[in-house]
């Protein structure tokens, strides 16, 4: 099981980081893919601080968990995806639900679920 863990958090970690990275480089397609639109360069230096930052963290975070078995590091990116969540479910009560919006939902809360099942397999070793 361990080792299912491991493979699971180290996806996720891949994931995010491909993402955190793309947002850095490839910000043009991100935006589209996230629906997101920015009005002058500091809007482009915003996204790119902010949500490859959040990517690159939790992907980082999530790949030294992986690496070391270390569910400190599991809870860390596993409570980030479950302020991402808290964020889509207040953004559910103000604006409704929205074209697209179920999928990242899932994925932060699985990905969430995940982290803190490998944190729960690692702590026990």
């Amino acid at each position: 099981m361990k080792q299912l863990a491991r493979a699971l958090v180290g996806l996720i970690a891949l994931i995010m980081v491909a993402h955190g990275l793309a947002f850095w480089f490839r910000i043009d397609s991100m935006n589209q893919l996230f629906a997101l639109s920015t009005l002058n360069n500091l809007g482009f230096a915003s996204i790119r601080a902010d949500f490859g930052g959040f990517f690159l963290a939790v992907g980082l975070f999530s790949g030294y968990a992986a690496w070391k078995y270390q569910g400190q590091w599991a809870l860390a990116a596993a409570i980030m995806f479950l302020i991402a969540l808290t964020g889509r479910f207040i953004s559910l009560g103000f604006e409704g639900p929205v074209d697209g919006g179920v999928a990242p939902m899932l994925f932060e809360g699985t990905s969430a679920a995940i982290l803190l099942w490998a944190r729960s397999l690692w702590q026990r070793s």
